[in-house]
């Protein structure tokens, strides 16, 4: 608190407290002196390293962070620190702390093959994805048993009456509760690209992959496969069509909803959360600041959502 004080008050504090500090230090030094010392004799004959530099704490760092975006605010010289630098700063912070299942793509949105499948196949689903690894599944398709390479195929002499099960490798599974930092260093060690993430029942929920894992400190990556669709579209003044998928965060942030936070991410999860079903097309959900529609989906999953924006209310002043 004392340095966030200094920070926003900087030129009316200075000089009042400069010739306090300033008369402390000489006094203390004395005591400072030999602290340190003892200090380092004490280190000397434990045996443990010194420190030739200066620990920082992240708090520390969130200041400085907040200090570079008021001078950015001010100045016109390009030195400052820039929005989308804070925002990756940020999302390195928080990385320690995020998990798999929010990184993870849900298993209604992967790509994946049957194992009995043909390579001709495989190689047609290849070609219309875009990816170069794609996951095998066996009966069903939360039954993932490994991954199929495009360039083990390209390998190939002949694929003719092969099936994608000669061909599958192993992939590692991961629970949804695991931290992504640490998933991170295991694909690296294993030499791996792709992950099963699993429940508490080992039924696959979706994939990870280490694009996935580079999206939650960079954002998001679009390459030339991906379709560039807007999560939201607006239609009128007050009226947007909106992917279910879209994280309630960025859509709170976006159009100012307020929805609150509960047990889910999107904006399927809190209308499923909502209904306690599968909504149907024409499904309506109202909160304070919209009025929510279903208008596309399936019977499985909630595909497009309408929000229309309420007005704001206009509370009139009394005359006096």
């Amino acid at each position: 608190i004392p340095k966030s004080i200094y920070r926003h008050y900087s030129a009316q504090v200075a000089p009042l407290v400069i010739g306090p500090l300033t008369l402390l230090s000489t006094l203390l030094f004395p005591l400072v002196a030999l602290v340190r010392g003892l200090a380092s004799l004490l280190m000397d004959v434990l045996g443990a390293p010194r420190r030739s530099h200066l620990e920082v704490s992240r708090e520390e760092l969130r200041v400085l962070l907040d200090y570079g975006e008021e001078a950015s605010e001010v100045t016109t010289e390009g030195e400052a620190i820039e929005p989308a630098e804070r925002d990756m700063i940020e999302r390195i912070f928080q990385f320690p702390e995020v998990t798999v299942k929010e990184a993870m793509r849900p298993l209604i949105d992967v790509v994946a093959i049957n194992e009995e499948a043909s390579l001709s196949e495989a190689i047609e689903l290849f070609v219309s994805s875009g990816f170069s690894r794609i996951p095998v599944f066996h009966d069903r398709v939360d039954d993932i048993v490994g991954i199929i390479r495009a360039v083990d195929i390209l390998r190939l002499p002949d694929p003719t009456g092969r099936r994608a099960a000669s061909l599958t490798r192993p992939v590692p599974y991961v629970p949804e509760t695991q931290k992504v930092e640490l998933l991170l260093t295991e694909l690296q060690h294993q030499h791996q690209g792709m992950a099963v993430v699993v429940d508490e029942y080992g039924g696959a929920q979706g994939i990870v992959t280490l694009e996935d894992i580079l999206e939650e400190i960079v954002g998001e990556i679009e390459d030339e496969h991906d379709e560039p669709v807007a999560d939201i579209r607006r239609r009128g003044e007050r009226e947007y069509l909106v992917a279910a998928r879209v994280e309630l965060d960025h859509l709170n942030e976006t159009l100012d909803l307020e929805i609150p936070d509960g047990d889910y991410e999107t904006l399927a999860g809190f209308l499923l959360e909502h209904f306690g079903r599968i909504p149907r097309d024409g499904d309506v959900c109202e909160t304070d600041k919209a009025v929510l529609t279903v208008v596309a989906g399936t019977s499985r999953v909630i595909e497009e959502v309408q929000v229309v924006v309420r007005e704001p209310e206009i509370i009139e002043e009394p005359t006096l």
